[in-house]
């Protein structure tokens, strides 16, 4: 399908308030970014995209990035300036 050649989502200035559970099926994504947007939380499905190298979630409502986030393997790169979280420790 198409979805498996995405390798790159800009999703910036949206307005988006919640990504959808669809997300996995963009197994291939390697950089996503959601800048700008009205985020709270993110889906579960959010910790399947096991390519994911580079997330911005810069100016966002998130109060916090879940454990999960350890789950994504592959990323290098984890972008949350100006968001609302509070503390997060990531192993890279």
């Amino acid at each position: 399908t198409k979805n498996n050649h995405v390798i790159a989502l800009n999703l910036s200035n949206q307005r988006l308030d919640s990504l959808s559970e669809s997300f996995r099926a963009l197994k291939n994504l390697q950089l996503l970014i959601l800048r700008n947007n009205y985020l709270t939380s993110l889906p579960k499905s959010f910790f399947e995209l096991s390519n994911l190298q580079t997330v911005v979630l810069s100016f966002n409502y998130l109060k916090n990035i879940p454990n999960e986030i350890e789950l994504l393997k592959n990323l290098q790169d984890l972008n949350s300036h100006d968001t609302q979280e509070e503390y997060i420790n990531l192993r890279f």
